[in-house]
């Protein structure tokens, strides 16, 4: 079991300027990574026997509130043994595999004016 860092709450979150992985409590392995001027939700969890790094949003654009909540869900589908990276990586190969099977407007133009000429 992780060991749970002191809660931070939301001005605290809003506070932290030092580069580096800050975990704020409450979700095991939830933490706010700051690089530069950049701030990023991390989630740090092991699927199986490896360590995954779940990106969860950019900071203030994703409030502690829903990246905790967020955390949660993710940590719920390691649990029930899905890769939360593997099932986005699917959904994006099924999502291009549907957007190619479009046709174009020129593939359309073209059915269509065979269609009209043939009668």
């Amino acid at each position: 079991m992780p060991r749970l860092a002191k809660e931070l709450s939301a001005i605290e979150v809003s506070r932290i300027s030092e580069p580096g992985l800050h975990f704020v409590g409450s979700v095991p392995g939830l933490g706010l990574q700051v690089k530069g001027a950049s701030l990023s939700w991390i989630l740090r969890v092991t699927v199986g026997n490896k360590r995954r790094d779940i990106g969860i949003g950019g900071f203030p654009g994703v409030t502690l509130a829903h990246a905790r909540e967020r955390a949660r869900d993710l940590r719920f589908k390691v649990s029930q043994g899905i890769d939360p990276i593997q099932e986005r990586r699917d959904q994006l190969a099924s999502l291009k595999a549907a957007q190619g099977k479009l046709k174009t407007f020129s593939e359309a133009m073209r059915g269509f004016l065979d269609d009209r000429n043939s009668g």
